[in-house]
């Protein structure tokens, strides 16, 4: 969404979409006559492309990874680390032995056999925080991009937001009026 010019992101946008048309095709290839469905699409998407892109642009690779990388160029973090949290997370999720360990502690148990023991593994609090933390700054990112180009007031929308959450949040009966003060104070400070 960081792109100079609507063309641009058109194109990125197409770029996606042709990768996930590629991904179909190979998935549906292995089922016989699916694959000829996927052939078809495939060649619609690109001859729909074709009076307003080069074929050879929109066929042109994009990986998670380079999008990954580019985010994080983008939001001025370092594209090394956020690529190392992606495939630590990716990893995981796909059960990869690697990452198993490096989002865990392992605490050696009972010796049940000779050289067999049981363990324990307690997620570690700090990787899974990495983790959600450069999620969490992509998405926000993300939104206020979308938002800006959008010609959305993203100060009032966060005001609002605060607003409204501060006027549902449940709260001790004794500090009741603490939230209504507070209510009170972002009612006023909305209207400043």
């Amino acid at each position: 969404m960081t792109a100079d010019s609507a063309s641009e992101l058109a194109l990125r946008h197409l770029r996606l979409m042709h990768t996930d048309f590629l991904e179909q095709k190979r998935a549906y290839n292995l089922q016989g006559e699916r694959g000829a469905n996927a052939e078809r699409q495939l060649a619609t998407f690109l001859a729909r492309v074709v009076p307003s892109f080069e074929v050879a642009q929109v066929k042109k690779n994009v990986t998670y990874l380079s999008v990954i990388r580019g985010a994080a160029a983008e939001m001025d973090a370092n594209p090394d680390e956020f690529e190392y949290l992606w495939r630590r997370a990716s990893g995981a999720t796909h059960g990869k032995r690697w990452p198993v360990f490096d989002i865990n502690d392992v605490e050696l148990g009972e010796e049940y056999e000779p050289g067999q023991h049981r363990v324990m593994r307690t997620p570690r609090l700090q990787a899974l925080i990495e983790i959600l933390a450069a999620a969490y700054q992509t998405i926000k990112f993300g939104i206020a991009v979308f938002a800006a180009r959008g010609g959305a007031d993203l100060l009032a929308g966060r005001h609002a937001a605060i607003l409204a959450v501060a006027k549902e949040m449940p709260v001790a009966p004794e500090r009741e009026h603490e939230r209504e003060a507070l209510v009170e104070r972002l009612s006023g400070a909305g209207d400043r």
